[in-house]
């Protein structure tokens, strides 16, 4: 009797335990289509659209760039400003290229002038939300954006703009899901990522050389948006900016700041690190938060112009075809290029000017440096010399392959195109391949001219000629 009543309390106990693994078995899958049964009772379109979202698909996909005859690459500058950006803007100005800082709100607060410099000097500006903690940003999306309203508000007492563009702390990759990309998409934004890496933040103080090293194991594209960093503690990312800066003109590229009209780089959507809610009811909560904030800027813009209009026209400081004519004053402007003081001028529709880039003619340039030019009828190919060295460009791959006495290089991707029938350079590109710098530039709206200068120091055999500005040498 005792043992039947034993194993009655043992088939009783193993009884609860498979309903109870029942129950959990039958109650994982409501849990996780909770979400989608929420949604089915909600507004049609809406309720589609939050399924699509929480099953991960990405509403917005970025289009690839198109290749360009003009690789660029777009340096970009994380966590400032701090003590170590008015550094990084002065480096950027002496070499005559813009870039793109994303700055938090708090570092925008304590530095004010860096803010209003970056802009003034032609940079763009970013959001980067307000304290880059990760664990407040990305455990809900309204605290994400509350620090994004918040930066966005502090960037447009300090510029008077309110930027479009915007970086994730630490990037997308494991911290978006599609929600958050699809309400910054609404909310009026475009989130960039980066494909090249400097690996500047890995650890504190990774050194200079390392630095310059990850960024040229990077494989090159025809635009690339390299991640640098511009926050307190980032001495060695100041020290290695030169030597990239030269490695990229090395390779052809030409810099840009980014703007809205770049294709972003988006990472994939990854396994999440953070557990949120993705619950219906917030969803529709939250993206009615963002487009109605998105269409008060609109709105904000749209008056400002009108007002701004208004004032102007009633002073009698523009009229209906102010802007058109100012664009076309500022596209006949001629160029003035001095070498080593001696002026040569080239008028509207002798040169290309594009995002702070020069691009001249060929045959201008040996004209202008009494030099040797050579042209294949058959390859389109092209061979300019000048003292002792050489430089044979291929416009249609966009290569030019440089030699001077043993050395030589090759330049894929270089800033080099034909326009009907003409072979263009890049300015700078050509002039640091003969030897020359540009020491000064001056873009007014009544003024371009750009001032370079030979390296006369380093002893290459150049000597003047009342008959052009440079000639060669008789060895």
């Amino acid at each position: 009797m005792t043992h039947l009543v034993y194993w009655n309390q043992l088939l009783l106990r193993a009884a609860v335990r498979l309903a109870c693994l029942a129950a959990v078995l039958l109650l994982v899958p409501v849990l996780a289509f909770s979400g989608k049964a929420e949604a089915a009772a909600g507004d049609g379109e809406l309720a589609e659209l939050y399924s699509r979202l929480l099953q991960g698909y990405k509403e917005h996909q970025p289009l690839p760039p198109e290749p360009s005859a003009r690789p660029t690459v777009y340096l970009t500058f994380d966590d400032g400003p701090s003590g170590l950006t008015p550094q990084v803007l002065d480096l950027l100005k002496a070499e005559g290229i813009s870039a793109t800082f994303f700055v938090l709100g708090q570092m925008a607060e304590r530095y004010p002038d860096t803010v209003a410099r970056i802009v003034e000097e032609g940079h763009s500006l970013g959001n980067h939300t307000y304290n880059h903690v990760y664990k407040e940003l990305y455990n809900n999306f309204d605290a994400f954006w509350e620090q994004t309203v918040d930066t966005e508000r502090i960037l447009q007492e300090l510029t008077g703009q309110r930027p479009s563009l915007l970086r994730a702390p630490g990037g997308t990759y494991t911290n978006f899901d599609a929600f958050y990309y699809y309400y910054l998409q609404e909310a009026g934004y475009q989130v960039v990522d980066w494909n090249v890496d400097s690996g500047d933040s890995k650890r504190r103080g990774v050194p200079a050389a390392e630095i310059v090293a990850n960024v040229k194991q990077s494989p090159l594209h025809s635009e690339l948006i390299v991640l640098m960093h511009d926050g307190k503690g980032h001495e060695e990312t100041v020290k290695a900016l030169p030597e990239i800066i030269a490695y990229y003109k090395e390779q052809g590229y030409t810099f840009a700041s980014l703007t809205e009209e770049n294709q972003p780089v988006q990472f994939r959507i990854g396994p999440l690190k953070w557990k949120r809610n993705t619950g219906y009811d917030q969803f529709v909560r939250q993206l009615g938060q963002v487009r109605e904030h998105n269409s008060k800027v609109v709105a904000s813009a749209h008056s400002e112009q009108e007002q701004d209009g208004n004032k102007q026209a009633e002073s009698g400081l523009i009229d209906k075809d102010y802007a058109h004519d100012k664009r076309q004053e500022s596209e006949s402007l001629p160029l003035t290029i001095t070498w080593d003081g001696e002026p040569v001028v080239l008028n509207s529709g002798q040169y290309q000017f594009d995002n702070g880039r020069f691009a001249v003619p060929l045959t201008e340039l040996a004209a202008s440096w009494d030099a040797e030019l050579e042209w294949d009828e058959v390859t389109g190919e092209a061979v300019i010399r000048s003292g002792l060295r050489e430089a044979a460009i291929d416009p249609n791959g966009g290569i030019i392959r440089w030699t001077n006495l043993s050395e030589s290089k090759v330049y894929h991707m270089a800033d080099v195109q034909r326009i009907d029938g003409e072979i263009y350079v890049g300015l700078r590109m050509m002039a640091e391949l003969f030897d020359y710098r540009i020491v000064d530039y001056t873009l007014e709206p009544d003024d371009r001219t750009v001032h370079i200068e030979s390296n006369k120091s380093l002893g290459f055999p150049w000597k003047r000629s009342p008959d052009g500005p440079l000639s060669q040498s008789k060895l």
